[in-house]
């Protein structure tokens, strides 16, 4: 009886198949990377937002309790309280979209943050009244510095991944709320403010 062995020969890619194998891995990288560039920096910036608002709401606690809150009552008041950095007191920084432009030389208190993050206040406000209702407009600028119009495509709509601040309202009963849904019946500066639904950068939009 004849047995026949059979030698198996384990054949290597070649190097067009390895071409090929490294054009698909470029290719659904070139696909995925913007993505992830984006949610990456929409959760960098969302991070760095709640922080800064839940400062701004621990200062106000502060102040209420030391001092108490008047209409007379101006953010600078609030900040005093705060963990501030540095005083920006040249340039411009992100306002939100739609919002007022923000001189750090003109009207603008800018609060420079450890992190590099600016919360910048009209220095002419004050809560004007004493009702839960009255309010204080800030701004934050997550990078502190001027990029507006900064963006990426991402799926065939624009994100905001540098540039373009966000707006919240602090109200005199101490909550805070983003520019586009204030607390009901909103007031600053003695005059009732609409919500504005188109003022909020993309990237803080889910907080909805």
């Amino acid at each position: 009886m004849m047995f026949t062995l059979r030698s198996s020969v384990q054949q290597a890619f070649s190097l067009a198949e390895l071409l090929v194998v490294l054009a698909v891995i470029g290719f659904v990288a070139m696909l995925v990377t913007p993505k992830v560039t984006v949610a990456f920096d929409r959760h960098t910036r969302t991070a760095i937002v709640k922080d800064l608002t839940m400062s701004v709401a621990q200062a106000y606690g502060v102040l209420s309790v030391k001092e108490g809150m008047t209409a007379a009552t101006t953010f600078g008041d609030i900040a005093r309280y705060m963990n501030i950095a540095n005083m920006k007191t040249t340039g411009s920084i992100d306002s939100y979209p739609g919002g007022p432009a923000v001189s750090c030389s003109g009207s603008y208190s800018c609060y420079q943050m450890a992190s590099g993050s600016i919360i910048a206040v009209d220095n002419a406000h004050t809560f004007s009244e004493e009702i839960p209702n009255a309010s204080l407009r800030f701004i934050i600028d997550t990078d502190g510095d001027m990029q507006a119009g900064t963006t990426m495509t991402n799926g065939g709509t624009i994100e905001d991944v540098s540039g373009a601040g966000a707006g919240f309202f602090l109200s005199y009963d101490g909550r805070i709320t983003p520019v586009f849904r204030p607390v009901p019946n909103n007031r600053m500066n003695g005059v009732t403010v609409a919500a504005c639904s188109d003022c909020t950068p993309r990237w803080l939009r889910w907080m909805q």
